[in-house]
């Protein structure tokens, strides 16, 4: 299972996509996907994103493009928005309001 593949694919998704289809598709189990963003995809976006978090309101639209455009953190936005499993779990974890507030932002620099 590579991180860029999954990217790639979770790109593609024009809504939600369950973790079991995503696993069919590259021919991995569960497992393997759940491994892969817990272990190598959610901390270095949490890294990432807490700690540029309060820096971001005060960024330029330049410098706000390239931080949602940077992998990790669109490989974290779209684990947590397109994953049905993931998205339910993430939900409980962020704050509804400043997360929800950066979600736009990144969906308005990144255009899925």
């Amino acid at each position: 299972m590579d991180k860029n593949k999954l990217q790639k694919r979770l790109q593609k998704v024009d809504n939600e996509i369950s973790l079991y289809a995503l696993a069919h598709e590259f021919g991995v189990h569960v497992d393997e996907i759940l491994l892969l963003i817990q272990n190598e995809i959610l901390p270095d976006f949490q890294h990432v994103f807490k700690s540029q978090a309060f820096k971001i309101p005060f960024f330029k639209e330049e410098e706000q493009n390239l931080f949602f455009r940077s992998e990790i953190i669109d490989l974290g936005f779209l684990c947590q928005h397109k994953i049905k499993e993931v998205k339910e779990h993430m939900k409980k974890k962020h704050s509804k309001f400043a997360h929800q507030i950066f979600y736009d932002k990144w969906l308005l620099s990144r255009g899925y």
